[in-house]
């Protein structure tokens, strides 16, 4: 018994060594990825956070707060994830001079995030801001504003003075919300040249032909008009195929839009309601992405407090297969894991961040029970 006791010692620290010492050896890769979160800081929140999520699993984690900033609201990655952009959704007042947008240099080995550069947008509450395809300029959507600005990118990324303004003019039909223009995204398109502005109080989607070489921005042209109260929000494209989709806060409808390469002009495909028949209580969409193989839509409805799923087909037709409880309150914004497998949602109002999984087959979304808490979130990053 001695003997096969030693023997068996022997045996296992002579495998340890060879493991230990064999170069070839496979390491565990970590399934856990960061996220980072914007929130408004009228509360408790103090900024910009830093979460994790296990990418098989689902399971989400706050790991603490990365950068004290206002209302960092929307955010955006530089094209090689070492920059984060954020929105300062600001107004003019006794202690703020309005508006903001911040740098931030990402280090993702150590995981912080140190202030790079801030200037103001020019305009009051923005609340969007996007990157060109290679990262040269940023554009900004002012809401209180009625206006967009297009930002020059130093060699480093920062954000440079003296930026192009753009203002919107007219009013929507609904007399509460449409007074006046409220630009609330503005997105390039996948090539880069047509810089698209979605404003919510004129029921516009404008556009302005964009020269990256001189950085010149064209006079706003109406590339698509929605019928009067539809308060467009945001603007998604199609991963593959020249289509966008647009969401409308104010009578909760998704479109389907085509374009073509050499025009800015988006004309309507198809419509759908992002509310199961029948709801009649108040609601307005909050978010919309895609999925990566551009055959679900994902719609978030703030008030009926869910998830809409719609199927896309190959030339644009739309139909919604089903809505999903948010397990909170007022989800402004969702987005979807790099792998395709979970969508996050940031409810407002509830203070928590669900985990859904996304059926593959069918585009639904599960509930895996997995969540967290922190204040007011309205924005989720991966790098």
């Amino acid at each position: 018994m001695i003997f096969c006791k030693l023997k068996t010692g022997v045996l296992f620290v002579f495998m340890v060594t060879i493991i230990a010492c064999n170069p070839k050896a496979k390491e565990v890769k970590s399934t856990t990825i960061d996220i980072i979160a914007g929130t408004y800081t009228n509360k408790e929140s103090e900024g910009i956070y830093l979460l994790s999520l296990d990418t098989i699993t689902g399971e989400i984690a706050t790991k603490g707060l990365l950068a004290k900033t206002n209302n960092p609201s929307y955010l955006d990655f530089s094209a090689d994830k070492s920059i984060v952009y954020a929105i300062n959704e600001d107004g003019k007042g006794p202690e703020s001079k309005g508006g903001g947008v911040s740098s931030f240099i990402w280090d993702s080995k150590n995981k912080t995030l140190t202030t790079q550069s801030h200037q103001l947008t020019q305009g009051d509450h923005p609340c969007y801001v996007s990157l060109n395809p290679n990262t040269t300029y940023l554009s900004a959507a002012n809401y209180s504003g009625g206006n967009i600005t297009l930002f020059k990118l130093g060699e480093e990324g920062q954000i440079l003075p003296n930026p192009e303004i753009r203002n919107h003019s007219g009013q929507g039909a609904d007399s509460t919300r449409q007074k006046a223009p409220h630009a609330h995204c503005s997105l390039w398109n996948p090539s880069g040249n047509q810089l698209y502005a979605v404003d919510l109080g004129i029921d516009q989607v404008l556009s302005y032909q964009f020269n990256e070489a001189t950085g010149a921005l064209g006079q706003g042209k109406t590339a698509f008009e929605l019928e009067g109260g539809s308060g467009p929000r945001h603007l998604v494209f199609h991963p593959t195929k020249k289509m966008a989709f647009v969401v409308n806060e104010l009578n909760n409808r998704v479109q389907s839009l085509k374009y073509g390469d050499d025009s800015s002009e988006l004309t309507l495909i198809d419509e759908q309601v992002s509310l199961p028949e029948g709801y009649t209580e108040t609601s307005y969409i909050g978010h919309v992405e895609i999925s990566s193989n551009g055959k679900y839509l994902y719609v978030s409805n703030r008030g009926h407090n869910s998830i809409a799923v719609l199927s896309v087909s190959e030339s644009g037709m739309l139909q919604l297969i089903d809505t999903f409880p948010v397990k909170g309150d007022w989800p402004r914004f969702f987005t979807l894991s790099p792998n395709g497998k979970h969508l996050l949602v940031a409810n407002q109002r509830s203070n928590n961040i669900v985990v859904f999984q996304i059926d593959a087959a069918t585009g639904k979304l599960l509930d895996i029970e997995k969540e967290v808490t922190l204040d007011t979130p309205v924005h989720l990053l991966f790098p």
